[in-house]
Order: C-alpha cells, then structure tokens, then sequence
C-alpha cells in the first residue's frame, strides 16, 4: 500500500487532514475516493492506516482507523559527510536515508570544495529525505541538519560512541577490526572527507576527540561513496544487516 507522510499536528486524536501535494497525489494520481484505505506515516517513527471520508480538492479529511509505532533501529548513525561537487550529495542522502541512518550534517572541511550552502539546497536535502522515507516504507525521516565545521563537529560527538574516520593513509584497522565484540553502544559517528581527503591536522584532531582512522581498503573511493560504503559497514556490525547461509 502507498505510504504518505502527513505531519503529527494534522493528526487529532483518530482524526486526519491532509493538504498539498500529498493530498493532490492521493487524489488526482491516484484516484482514491471516499471509503478507500491509505498508509500515512509522521516522521517520528509512527504510521497510520486511515480511512479517507471525504475529499474536496487538495483537501482530504478522514479516521485513522489504527496505528503502530516501528521499532527504533539497533544503531544510530550520524553521517558527517563533506559535500561532494554537483548532485552527488543528493543522491547519497537518499541512499542513507533508504538504509536508515539517522542524521546526515554537512561537513565543512579545510578541503571541502564547497563551503556554503543556501536555506534553498538544504530544504533540498530534507524533501528528498522525506521522499527516501516514502519510497522505502520507513516511518521516520533521516535528519538533514545544518552544516557544521569540522572542529565544530568533532565536540558533538559521544566518547563511548562508535568514533570512526576512513582514511587512506590507514592501512592496518579496518570498521569490522575496530569493531569490538562486547561493544554495547547504540550510537555511531562516520566522518567522510572532501574529494581532497582530510589533512595530517584533521586528523590528528579527530585522535585527540576520540574518533578512530579506519580504512575502507585499497581502492581510493568517491567521498559519497566512501560514506555509504561506511554506513553499511556499520550498520553490518551493529546487527542491522544479516547474511543467510545457504
């Protein structure tokens, strides 16, 4: 079943309204009707299955008639991602956000390429989320929070998280080495370079907050793909991903 977000204040009780380009779609695409059932989620983690009970226009009204909160995931992972020239970053938020990671900041870096970012690209970023989460039948919505600097970035994150930063001068620690079997936390922070990589003070920096170098292997990697490669390696270990054997 279709799955379209609606926005937890235009829930009241069993009560729904949805307007817009949300409604436009339920209404002029795909025909529903009065009586017809549809999925709506909120963003928060909850979803609604809901009756439509009358429609006038871009405007729908109807009952919710249950709903079910999903369950959090098993790893929290912040992405700080330097922005990649052209739509590349697009397509990674989308990806990241299909996957289920929970925060996406963009990283300004002493070698970032790009540095400023207008209201008007990050409003960008955050529907293209909201549509990853439709897409994918996920009930939360990957946060696309505002750019930080690096510096910056590195005093938001936990000790007793899961601290990495791929680097290709990192040849011995591999995610899965520094991944400790007894390892309890339920958050994790990735830090993805710029095309240019990061410099020996990023670095040294990053060690001095507690963020560990790791290496993704031989191949020098696009920076968006090097992070998606880090957000699956991650979520692998942190059990959100299983291997069937055959």
């Amino acid at each position: 079943m279709p799955h379209f977000f609606i926005s937890p204040d235009d829930i009241h009780g069993t009560s729904f309204r949805l307007q817009g380009p949300e409604a436009r779609h339920i209404a002029r695409v795909l025909r529903h009707v009065p009586g017809d059932e549809i999925e709506l989620f909120d963003g928060t983690g909850k979803a609604y299955r809901a009756r439509i009970d009358t429609i006038d226009g871009d405007d729908i009204r109807g009952t919710v008639v249950s709903e079910r909160t999903a369950p959090h995931a098993r790893l929290r992972i912040s992405l700080y991602q330097a922005v990649p020239k052209g739509d590349r970053f697009d397509w990674l938020v989308e990806k990241i956000a299909e996957l289920g990671v929970d925060t996406v900041i963009p990283l300004i870096t002493e070698r970032s390429v790009l540095k400023e970012f207008s209201e008007a690209k990050i409003e960008r970023w955050r529907r293209l989320s909201q549509a990853a989460s439709k897409q994918s039948g996920r009930n939360d919505i990957l946060t696309v929070a505002k750019p930080l600097l690096f510096n910056d970035a590195l005093t938001m994150i936990k000790q007793e998280s899961f601290n990495i930063i791929p680097w290709e001068s990192e040849q011995s620690v591999s995610i899965p080495d520094s991944w400790l079997p007894e390892r309890t936390t339920r958050e994790a922070s990735i830090f993805i370079g710029p095309e240019g990589g990061f410099t020996l003070d990023e670095i040294n920096a990053a060690k001095k907050a507690g963020v560990l170098p790791v290496s993704l292997g031989n191949r020098i990697l696009r920076s968006e793909t090097a992070g998606l490669t880090a957000v699956i390696l991650t979520l692998r270990l942190g059990g959100e991903f299983t291997v069937m054997n055959s």
